[in-house]
C-alpha cells in the first residue's frame, strides 16, 4: 500500500513536469501570436496568412489552453497532496520523493 502511494506520487510528479513543459511551449506561442497581431498588418503565423481577427482567435485559443492546462496541473497537485497526507510516517527516501513533489 505505501509502495503504491509512492509510485501513484511519482507518475504525479511526471505528469505535472509533462503539463508544465506543454504550458511553456502554448506560452511562446501565444506570445508569438500576439506579437505578429501587434507587429503586422496581416499577421502571418507558421507561414500562413490570417486576418487579424482570425489571429486574435488563436491567440484567445491558446490562453484558453494554457488556462485548460494550469487547472491540470493544480488537479495533480490536490492528488499529490491528498496522497502525501495518506503516506503517514516517511523514511528519508520517501521524504525526498515528497520534497521533489512539492517542488513541482
Amino acid at each position: 500500500m505505501h509502495e503504491d502511494l509512492l509510485l501513484a506520487l511519482q507518475l504525479l510528479m511526471i505528469r505535472m513536469r509533462r503539463t508544465k513543459r506543454l504550458q511553456y511551449f502554448v506560452g511562446i506561442i501565444t506570445v508569438y501570436v500576439v506579437l505578429k497581431i501587434f507587429f503586422q498588418a496581416t499577421p502571418t503565423l507558421f507561414a500562413v496568412s490570417f486576418t487579424r481577427t482570425r489571429a486574435s482567435l488563436v491567440a484567445f485559443l491558446t490562453v484558453i489552453i494554457m488556462i485548460a492546462l494550469n487547472r491540470i496541473r493544480r488537479n495533480y497537485r490536490v492528488s499529490g497532496q491528498q496522497l502525501i497526507s495518506m503516506l503517514g510516517p516517511l523514511n528519508q527516501q520517501e521524504a525526498a520523493i515528497v520534497q521533489q513533489f512539492k517542488r513541482c
